[in-house]
């Protein structure tokens, strides 16, 4: 984006409902929140064949496992890891249902 790009404040579930609550905002001065507040989060580890195979020792199968609603952050806040993280990864990937049936 380029310039000063403006955005009405606004309430409500992005996919139901946003209802206008006041004037517009800055893209600047905005405060960009997930665009999902999920109940849970699933998600699969090693699931393609090269990440599976990279030699470092664990399952050489998809796994599953889970993360709190509360993993998800607003853009830009500070990722907060627990003092006895070790080993900290990052990967991140959003597909659609439809793209997660045609990779099945």
């Amino acid at each position: 984006m380029e310039g000063e790009t403006l955005f009405p404040l606004a309430e409500g579930a992005p996919f139901s409902s946003l209802d206008r609550i006041g004037d517009s905002v800055a893209l600047t001065d905005a405060k960009l929140l997930p665009p999902i507040s999920p109940s849970k989060i699933v998600c699969v580890g090693r699931n393609y064949a090269d990440h599976a195979s990279d030699g470092k020792q664990g399952p050489t199968e998809p796994l599953l496992f889970l993360k709190p609603p509360s993993s998800l952050i607003a853009s830009g806040e500070t990722i907060v890891l627990p003092p006895q993280s070790n080993q900290v990864e990052y990967e991140g990937k959003l597909e659609s249902l439809s793209d997660a049936q045609q990779s099945i």
